[in-house]
């Protein structure tokens, strides 16, 4: 889990790296005599958990890296509406209502 996001699946690589993991696919190797070609295959070394961890922080960061520029667009967008339709407001009460002028008083001077 980092920040407020969680890996699917980061619990079950962290128990593959565990020695506790390894303490028992030895135990269970011993006591069902299994091929031990094959003993390889269920565990995860140390060093592999480690490059995934150092990777999944990078791709964490360039996630969270373009979720903010799509975040600071759209905000960029929403006040650029907001500022058109202020301006539309604006001429409209202007044409409809001649010196008139948002800030100020009827007569046209500044409150």
């Amino acid at each position: 889990r980092r920040g407020a996001r969680t890996v699917l699946h980061g619990g079950l690589l962290q128990h593959l790296a565990s020695p506790e993991h390894g303490r028992a696919v030895a135990a269970f190797w011993r006591k069902n005599r299994a091929d031990p070609k094959l003993k390889a295959d269920y565990l995860l070394s140390a060093a592999v958990y480690r490059r995934f961890q150092e990777s999944l922080c990078e791709a964490l960061d360039a996630y969270e890296e373009k979720e903010d520029t799509a975040i600071q667009e759209a905000a960029a967008h929403i006040r650029d509406m907001e500022q058109k339709r202020r301006e539309m407001v604006q001429a409209i009460l202007e044409v409809c209502v001649p010196k008139f002028r948002v800030g100020t008083t009827e007569s046209g001077r500044a409150r």
